[in-house]
C-alpha cells in the first residue's frame, strides 16, 4: 500500500492550473486500479471516481484533487484490512 500512497501524493503533487485533461486523470485511475488489485476498498473507491468523473474534454483539478485525498484514505483502509486478516 506504501506504492499506492506514494504514486497518489506524486499524482497530487503534479496537479496544476485549473483543470487537468480527462484522459489523463482515466488514464491514472487505471494505473491506480490495476496497481490496487486485492485492494477491495481503493478498487470500490476507484470505481465510483471513474462513474463521477466529471467534464466532457477537462476535469477541475479541484475535484482532481479531493478523489485523490479519498483515494488515499481508501488506501489506508484497504492496507488496515489486509493486516487484519
Amino acid at each position: 500500500m506504501d506504492e499506492i500512497l506514494k504514486r497518489l501524493k506524486q499524482l497530487s503533487d503534479e496537479i496544476d492550473g485549473e483543470v487537468t485533461d480527462r484522459g489523463r486523470v482515466i488514464d491514472d485511475l487505471l494505473d491506480l486500479r490495476g496497481e490496487g488489485e486485492g485492494a477491495g476498498a481503493l478498487l470500490a473507491a476507484i470505481d465510483v471516481a471513474l462513474t463521477e468523473l466529471p467534464g466532457q474534454t477537462v476535469v477541475p483539478n479541484e475535484w482532481w484533487r479531493s478523489t485523490l485525498e479519498s483515494l488515499g484514505a481508501a488506501a489506508l483502509l484497504a492496507g488496515e484490512t489486509s493486516r487484519a486478516v
